[in-house]
């Protein structure tokens, strides 16, 4: 996720004339991104557990930061992949509470969600396996 966009700022103070005593400065924006990634090359996966706790690629996020992961992968062309553990009877509720409240969230932002079987994303990453003779891009 740390392939986001580079912004430079780059500030010249210029021979120009003087005006009330202050040089004058120009200013330039450089725009510097990484390549577009294709949309299967951006996921993030998610777990769900019974304690009820979401984790985003391996470390526990919050609603609010699982939001702004959501914003970012959107803007990414990404998808989602979602594995939720098998609930325990006696926090069943709870965990049906923060599902109902991370496929909100995956709605929102109008992303591609694929639910996994296997705790590991195996199932998932078969599927999603670019053919050997395939070309890429």
């Amino acid at each position: 996720m740390q392939r986001g966009l580079s912004f430079i700022l780059i500030l010249a103070a210029c021979g120009g004339s003087k005006s009330a005593g202050r040089a004058t400065v120009d200013t330039g924006l450089v725009y510097v991104s990484s390549p577009t990634k294709a949309p299967q090359d951006v996921t993030l996966r998610l777990v769900i557990t019974n304690d009820p706790k979401v984790y985003a690629d391996g470390r526990p996020v919050t609603l609010g930061v699982l939001d702004s992961l959501l914003t970012v992968l959107k803007k990414a062309y990404g998808e989602v992949w979602l594995y939720r553990e098998e609930s325990d009877p006696h926090v069943a509720a709870q965990q049906d509470s923060l599902v109902d409240a991370v496929l909100g969230a995956i709605t929102r932002h109008d992303l591609v969600v694929r639910v996994a079987k296997q705790p590991d994303f195996s199932d998932q990453a078969r599927k999603h396996r670019p053919a050997p003779d395939s070309e890429r891009p």
